[in-house]
């Protein structure tokens, strides 16, 4: 009876592991979806970067990095770390901030 419960408790284990990895695998894959031949859409020109900078210095850093989270399909972090240093970069926008 205990051999039994125990090959359970694994199965069960192993079936809750699998569903995490699965899930973690086609989050992956939506980012990747809409991007040909794996290419991300920074790796391409004119990839909105402009209307970024623009927004950032307009000041609605928020949704300048909403917008780029969800051209790039980052996180937070990177996505606010790529605003900074686009309004860090900006000739024009070095006085202003």
């Amino acid at each position: 009876m205990q051999d039994i419960l125990n090959a359970l408790i694994v199965i069960v284990v192993a079936i809750a592991v699998l569903s995490w990895s699965i899930s973690i695998l086609r989050k992956r894959q939506r980012n990747q979806m809409d991007y040909p031949q794996g290419l991300r859409p920074d790796t391409e020109p004119n990839s909105g970067t402009d209307e970024i900078r623009r927004m950032a210095l307009a000041g609605n850093k928020i949704e300048a990095i909403k917008r780029y989270r969800e051209i790039h399909g980052v996180g937070l972090k990177e996505a606010k770390d790529a605003v900074e240093k686009l309004i860090k970069e900006n000739p024009a926008g070095s006085g202003n901030h």
